[in-house]
């Protein structure tokens, strides 16, 4: 995931769980996709929507999902939250097997 500022120059991806979740600003994590991505394992999952270069309103509208981080510094402190959305960094991931079958083609 990436700031709204940075995503507004990418391509940016909404996940379906995020097209379900009507107040992205609240402190629920209960993006079970958001959390296990952003616990630094991996998941595939199908995306809903993809926009391009969208504007800062359309990011805030659509796309953007609360995400809460910790201050490296004070780690004491309160986590503070800010927007973010997932962005086509151009990185391609072949599965092996889905490597595979293009190979045989």
């Amino acid at each position: 995931p990436a700031a709204l500022n940075v995503a507004k120059n990418h391509g940016v991806f909404v996940m379906p769980q995020q097209q379900s979740n009507t107040n992205r600003n609240d402190d629920d994590d209960d993006n079970d996709s958001v959390q296990l991505l952003l616990g630094g394992s991996s998941q595939i999952s199908p995306c809903a929507k993809v926009y391009q270069k969208p504007s800062l309103e359309t990011l805030q509208h659509h796309c953007a999902f609360s995400r809460r981080r910790r201050r490296q510094q004070q780690p004491q402190q309160q986590a503070e939250t800010s927007l973010s959305a997932w962005i086509d960094t151009g990185v391609i991931v072949f599965l092996p097997r889905a490597a595979n079958s293009l190979r045989s083609l």
